[in-house]
């Protein structure tokens, strides 16, 4: 419950509590503490600690092949989340790789139109976005959202997901105004979901923003950011990478807005705040510290 809230550091603690106890009880390779170990490495990753996430997720991975396979569903659906993670760290080769292999594999042994199959494909679709291969992602997306539709309905939970990464998809193709109308309803949809006021929803906001920006509603833009900078601060503080992209959004757009003094304090905040948060070397660190050095 308080991971679904967006209270990852009270979820961690819980999962902490609970792991030496599932240990001494079932021992090491226990799958019970396989699946804490993954549900420790998602609070981690919400808080982008991103290389124990990865520690954590690699462990969970191993007990699950050595006891179930590396064909079992549950084994196919942790390595599909330890694919999301490299894609997170920006290791975006290594990611689609480790993608496109679990999406075979999910697919031959649950079906095409599995909810895990489909997850999956939404998640290598973002891995191409991230690429800027738009156009690639965006056929993947529509065949996805279609089968979603079909087998679930056109509210399924997942297509939320799906409307997400196809608005910063079209975004990438200059079709801002459908990017806006799909990111409004993955905002409409993750609300009822998570809360209006949880760091899942300012992630969004974030992404509403980036689009904004490049449609030329810079103060809208701006809005949207600061909004999700507000939600964000007090559950996770104002270090998490969320607040450091949502300070990029806002500076970039004030520059692009005409207004560079403005701008300058705005980037050189989300350089300082994403490189505490992901690292030197991540790219959207990389992409800040440029902007902020104009």
């Amino acid at each position: 419950l308080d991971f679904e809230k967006g209270d990852y550091r009270s979820a961690e603690g819980t999962f902490d509590e609970i792991l030496p106890i599932l240990k001494e009880r079932e021992g090491d390779d226990g799958l019970d503490v396989a699946r804490v170990l993954n549900d420790l490495a998602g609070c981690k990753r919400r808080l982008t600690e991103y290389a124990e996430a990865e520690r954590l997720r690699q462990r969970s991975l191993e007990i699950y092949d050595a006891r179930l396979g590396e064909d079992d569903p549950i084994t196919l659906d942790v390595r599909h989340d330890l694919g999301v993670l490299l894609g997170d760290e920006g290791r975006f080769d290594e990611a689609r790789a480790l993608l496109e292999k679990t999406c075979a594999a999910l697919a031959r042994v649950e079906g095409d139109d599995n909810p895990g199959t489909l997850r999956c494909r939404n998640n290598l679709a973002a891995n191409l976005i991230a690429l800027g291969r738009f156009a690639a992602a965006d056929v993947v997306l529509r065949d996805v959202r279609a089968r979603q539709a079909s087998s679930r309905g056109d509210e399924a939970v997942d297509i939320a997901y799906t409307n997400e990464w196809e608005a910063l998809a079209l975004d990438g193709l200059g079709r801002g105004d459908e990017a806006v109308a799909l990111i409004d309803d993955g905002i409409a949809r993750r609300s009822k979901i998570f809360g209006e006021d949880t760091p899942e929803v300012a992630a969004l906001m974030v992404r509403k923003a980036h689009i904004l920006r490049h449609v030329g509603r810079f103060r809208e833009c701006e809005e949207s950011a600061r909004r999700a900078i507000a939600i964000v601060v007090p559950k996770l503080g104002d270090e998490h990478a969320t607040v450091g992209r949502a300070h990029f959004e806002i500076g970039s757009a004030l520059a692009a807005d005409g207004h560079p003094g403005e701008a300058k304090p705005e980037l050189r905040l989300a350089a300082d705040v994403l490189r505490k948060a992901l690292g030197p070397g991540h790219v959207d660190t990389v992409r800040a510290e440029a902007a902020a050095a104009r």
